[in-house]
């Protein structure tokens, strides 16, 4: 069963996984993080914001299809502390 995706980076990199035929399990090793941790992230589970490196490896990851700024607020972008990030 696919992770339900909430938030626009959920929906966005649910959107990018299912097009490029590549499943969680397989993008989380490649971006290294724990499988359970990026479902989490995808639905919107107990991840209240993405820490901006992982955001950023998720851009690159996806050749800027998962661009880093759809996990933050816009009043939050020029923000630079990753203080209570997941």
């Amino acid at each position: 069963m696919a992770t339900e995706p909430h938030g626009p980076g959920g929906v966005a990199l649910r959107a990018w996984l299912d097009g490029a035929g590549t499943n969680i399990p397989e993008f989380a090793e490649r971006i290294g993080v724990d499988r359970v941790h990026l479902m989490r992230m995808i639905s919107g589970e107990r991840v209240k914001r993405v820490n901006r490196a992982l955001a950023a490896l998720i851009e690159l990851s996806t050749d800027g299809a998962v661009p880093r700024t759809i996990w933050y607020p816009s009043d939050d972008i020029d923000a630079t502390s990753d203080e209570g990030d997941a």
